[in-house]
């Protein structure tokens, strides 16, 4: 097992790992990010700038979907918090590294920028450092989870990284926190200013802003019409370069704390946050990763729930590709469609029986006409799917 260094200064530790107490360097973390990957619920993240429309359930494709995840995606931002408030309670994660150095990282979202009309004194970190009085042109409003950045003694020492889409990291544009609008423990929420001199950035932020408002009302529609509801969340997962996750959110039996799960991303108290929203139903969900309606006009609550099944299916070809099962596409018919589709077969898909490999040798033919939910269990045991020419075809 590779032995990584431990460096105090720049330790760099998420929250799902915080009692292993493990530090990492910036540097590392697209090493964590690849031994995560073996945890099966987080096999469905894609990097952001891999996104495409056959990574969407089959019911969910559509080109005003795909253009609002991106603008989504866009408005999602890095942080790392470097300092521990003293105000945290002794019931707080980070209780004992209070008034220390303790990095990290999280997910947060450009929620709103607002431009400065009147004169007014910069207060960002470098003028502070360099002692000048510069104008501020604009200030950059985040939203994220106030497990992460706590006050505004936190919020001063946090770096948010724009653009963050790579492992190279060449197009990232850093701010600095400041003043804080919002902290609150209820819905593990903080929300806080970044000062900044670069007039370009903020205007095209708050043009995206306003593109997204557009795009999600049209994607919204769009799966409104076909009675479909798709979840996105879209993290720095552990730190790494951005990744999108797609689940499928269902009427939960419970109240709102029920909603603790979006994709295959836990958005649990405590945990490493991400930016999320609910496309195709009448709820609509801030950024903040403590998953509170903002405006509720659904039949009650709902929860999220991994929509997909990573698989392994061998084409009529005899090649193999990791595929994705989406119990949502209904018919076993319509996942054949999906499947050949996406992989560029052209042959008509009547032609095909879908069959499962089960662990104990057997084969089991997935018959056109059946939902998916049918073969579900199997589905989730099997080592592989294959498709096998119909009888019918022979003849």
């Amino acid at each position: 097992m590779q032995t990584m260094p431990h460096t105090p200064e720049t330790a760099n530790c998420d929250f799902d790992n915080l009692n292993s107490r493990i530090s990492f360097k910036t540097s590392d973390c697209e090493y964590i990010w690849s031994s995560y990957t073996k945890n099966p619920d987080q096999k469905s993240l894609i990097p952001v700038k891999e996104f495409q429309i056959t990574h969407l359930p089959l019911v969910c494709r559509d080109e005003a979907v795909v253009y609002c995840i991106r603008a989504m995606a866009e408005l999602t931002v890095a942080l790392r918090a470097k300092n521990v408030s003293v105000n945290r309670s002794e019931e707080d994660r980070l209780y004992h590294f209070r008034g220390k150095q303790f990095v990290r990282t999280g997910s947060g979202s450009v929620i709103n920028v607002l431009f400065r009309t009147e004169t007014s004194e910069c207060v960002c970190g470098e003028c502070r450092a360099d002692n000048r009085r510069k104008n501020l042109p604009a200030v950059i409003v985040v939203q994220t989870a106030r497990h992460v950045v706590f006050d505004e003694y936190e919020s001063r020492d946090t770096t948010v990284d724009l653009c963050f889409d790579d492992e190279n990291g060449e197009n990232v544009r850093s701010l600095v926190g400041s003043k804080v609008l919002v902290s609150s423990q209820d819905c593990d929420e903080c929300i806080f200013e970044c000062p900044t001199h670069d007039s370009d950035l903020a205007k095209k932020l708050s043009k995206r802003l306003a593109d997204f408002q557009k795009l999600y009302l049209a994607a919204n529609r769009t799966l409104l019409a076909r009675g479909s509801r798709l979840s996105v969340a879209i993290s720095h997962f552990h730190g790494s370069r951005k990744h999108i996750a797609v689940g499928q959110w269902k009427t939960a039996a419970g109240n709102s704390a029920d909603a603790s799960r979006i994709g295959a991303i836990s958005t649990r108290q405590g945990s490493s946050p991400n930016v999320h929203i609910v496309i195709g139903d009448n709820v609509i969900f801030s950024f903040c990763p403590s998953l509170q309606p903002v405006l509720s006009i659904g039949q009650g609550p709902s929860e999220s729930e991994a929509a997909g099944i990573e698989v392994i299916v061998e084409l009529p070809d005899g090649t193999q590709t990791e595929r994705v099962i989406w119990p949502m596409d209904c018919l076993v018919d319509a996942t054949k469609k999906s499947l050949l589709s996406d992989c560029g077969v052209t042959d008509p898909p009547g032609m095909y029986d879908l069959v499962m490999e089960l662990p104990d040798g057997s084969m089991q033919i997935m018959k056109d006409e059946k939902e998916i939910d049918y073969y579900l269990d199997d589905i989730c045991m099997s080592l592989r799917l294959f498709f096998q020419q119909k009888a019918s075809q022979h003849q």
